[in-house]
């Protein structure tokens, strides 16, 4: 299926649209954010790459993906994932053979100025100062010599890549709102760097320092030497790309026919945004996970923040979790204990320990979280063997083939008031017709756990892209043992 995206970010803080290794981009971090809604790497067609520092409210981008979400949904998952100064503001389904790149027709600018004695520190980030006196019917006049098809190449560096310097603008005006200046300019395409500059030299036009004939002549070629300098790229922005068959406007409005799983996932995502914000620490847990290949399984935000309210609901102190992977809800557990309280996390793999351990560092956990490695079971038998319990909470989220004896585990190291959950305990609907071991085993923990006097549980189904749920289960008694 392929996507077409509008795409929103204030440049200020991106080295760029292109990828780079080492470079926050947008590029780099909007395919960041694509794969971790989509489960799979994203490459991205862009209708235009800007530099360092330019800002963008109508880029487009092109992409494909296989899975079946709305698009609308896609947009609402993936600025979830981005950063504050990155948005996916709107995604449609478009023609396969479509290209963001390619077949755009038209691209828009504008560039914005702060033209006063005194400069302005609330727009400093989004457009340039510039204290002298313009004279704006110059601005104009050479905005409209700007017109037509016309040899940029005075308004490009000397060294490019660029064969072809004829550009066709089909707008060019200058606009004043107070103290602001706007420039505005579309054409079926730019040069590198070509709209700073020409606003860099029909400010020496406005400002006196050049004669009107001499930008007029550069509009026929000539040398990048003489040609002003180009204005800072804080001021510039993307706002618009033409094309014939696309149409990406429209909200993400809900409405009554809309696909009831669509739904859900941003009534999810609703509660995700106002209950469970990221901080730098979830994030770079998330983040470092990723980067170290680890399988992205950890819990929803909205589950973990659930975890952490039943841990503190009950007052636990001690807890132990079975399962770490790369320590994103190990983190949520550890932030709800008192400042005596320890957590103990048991891990199979080393390498996901040792991501965890890092992840547990950077959140300031170390001292109250503790992570073994090993088979979960013959771990769990140590603890009981060592005394170790009771704990007052723990959380099962590990092989699904091991529940059942995790079940039985839980149970021995448990004390009347513990609770015991287990994650991935409606596995899509599997357990309704059990047709493998994992749907199996899923089916007689919750069984287990439904028959037991000793326990009083619920499964909570969880839905976003497919059903889940959490078995909650708390021990009214460990008198009797099965």
């Amino acid at each position: 299926m392929k996507l077409a995206g509008l795409v929103e970010y204030e440049g200020a803080e991106f080295a760029g649209w292109a990828a780079q290794p080492g470079m926050r981009t947008v590029e780099g971090e909007l395919a960041e954010g694509l794969q971790t809604v989509l489960r799979h790497p994203v490459k991205l067609s862009v209708a235009g790459r800007t530099d360092a520092g330019v800002h963008a409210s109508g880029q487009i981008v092109s992409f494909e993906t296989d899975v079946e979400l709305d698009p609308r949904v896609v947009a609402y998952k993936a600025t979830a994932v981005l950063p504050k100064d990155l948005a996916l503001r709107r995604c449609v389904g478009a023609d396969e053979a479509f290209d963001a790149r390619r077949d755009a027709r038209s691209r828009s600018y504008e560039y914005r100025i702060v033209n006063d004695p005194v400069r302005s520190p609330l727009r400093r980030r989004g457009a340039t100062y510039v204290a002298s006196e313009l004279d704006f019917g110059l601005l104009q006049q050479a905005a409209g010599l700007v017109l037509g098809t016309h040899d940029f190449r005075a308004f490009t560096p000397a060294k490019t890549y660029h064969v072809r310097f004829e550009r066709v603008v089909t707008e060019s005006a200058w606009e004043r709102s107070g103290d602001l200046l706007a420039y505005r300019v579309t054409a079926d395409s730019f040069l590198y760097g070509m709209v700073r500059t020409l606003v860099g030299t029909m400010l020496e036009v406005a400002n006196g320092g050049r004669e009107m004939a001499s930008f007029e002549e550069l509009l026929s070629g000539g040398e990048r030497s003489e040609a002003g300098q180009a204005v800072p790229s804080k001021g510039l922005t993307l706002v618009g790309v033409g094309y014939e068959n696309l149409d990406i406007g429209g909200g993400a409005d809900l409405t009554e026919t809309e696909n009831p799983s669509a739904l859900l996932a941003r009534i999810d995502d609703y509660v995700e945004e106002r209950f469970a914000p990221q901080d730098e620490a979830l994030e770079a847990a998330v983040r470092e996970s990723r980067s170290a290949g680890l399988p992205e399984i950890q819990v929803s935000p909205s589950e973990a923040r659930l975890l952490q309210l039943l841990t503190e609901m009950v007052g636990a102190r001690r807890v132990l979790e079975v399962g770490t992977l790369g320590g994103y809800s190990t983190i949520h557990f550890g932030r709800a204990l008192p400042e005596d309280g320890f957590l103990i996390s048991l891990e199979l793999d080393e390498r996901h320990a040792e991501v965890a351990r890092k992840n547990i560092e950077r959140a300031r956990l170390s001292d109250k979280v503790e992570i073994r490695v090993g088979d979960a079971r013959e771990l769990l038998r140590k603890l009981d063997e060592r005394g170790e319990g009771p704990f007052d909470l723990v959380f099962i989220d590990a092989d699904k083939e091991g529940y059942p004896v995790y079940l039985k585990w839980a149970l021995r190291l448990a004390r009347p008031g513990s609770l015991i959950l287990g994650d991935n305990t409606v596995s899509g609907g599997s357990i309704l017709d059990p047709q493998d071991d994992s749907a199996r085993a899923v089916n007689e923990f919750n069984e287990k756990i439904a028959e037991d006097p000793r326990l009083s549980a619920i499964v909570l189904p969880l839905i976003r892209e497919r059903i889940d749920g959490l078995t909650i289960a708390r021990v009214r008694d460990r008198r009797s043992d099965r």
